[in-house]
């Protein structure tokens, strides 16, 4: 993991096996890692890996990092975050690799995010759900940007939005 300064420069943030890559995609990608980051209370980051775990950073200690004990594991691959006002996180699950709904997941956090728990708050029938993202007045929004259609070869014509339930 990098970190970039103010001026564009880059230099080594994190380099932690927890950050390896272990999931594979078949015919598409191998060693799928790191799929999202949130910055969260107590100047951490939480970066949720493809497999479904999540890894806690202290930025001033990034060498103190650790996987975070869920009470179950994010569904897989996961493919994005939103860290919501309470200071939980929205995660959506890609069905990529089941062809099943998104899974939406909220992840409250124990004991400064050493520890979380986990439970699935919604699903979104395109099972190639990439991200969430805020809405009007706290709301938050699936978005799938049609990668099921590219990667079958057929063209692309945007991207949707659909309103989820994170509580």
């Amino acid at each position: 993991m990098f970190r970039i300064d103010r001026k564009g420069r880059a230099s080594v943030f994190l380099q932690n096996d927890l950050l390896k890559g272990t999931l594979d995609i078949p015919d598409f990608l191998n060693d799928v890692g790191m799929s999202a980051v949130e910055w969260v209370e107590g100047n951490q980051l939480i970066i949720a890996m493809a497999d479904g775990s999540l890894v806690r950073v202290p930025v001033k200690h990034p060498e103190k990092a650790q996987e975070v004990k869920l009470s179950a594991p994010l569904g897989s691959p996961t493919a994005g975050m939103r860290l919501l006002k309470d200071g939980s996180v929205a995660a959506v699950s890609s069905g990529l690799l089941t062809g099943k709904p998104a899974q939406i997941q909220r992840v409250v956090p124990r004991d400064g995010w050493k520890k979380a728990t986990v439970k699935v708050t919604d699903t979104v029938e395109d099972p190639v759900t990439s991200d969430v993202t805020a809405g009007p007045d706290g709301t938050t929004y699936a978005l799938s940007g049609g990668l099921a259609d590219l990667l079958a070869g057929k063209p692309n014509d945007g991207f949707s939005l659909t309103p989820v339930k994170t509580d």
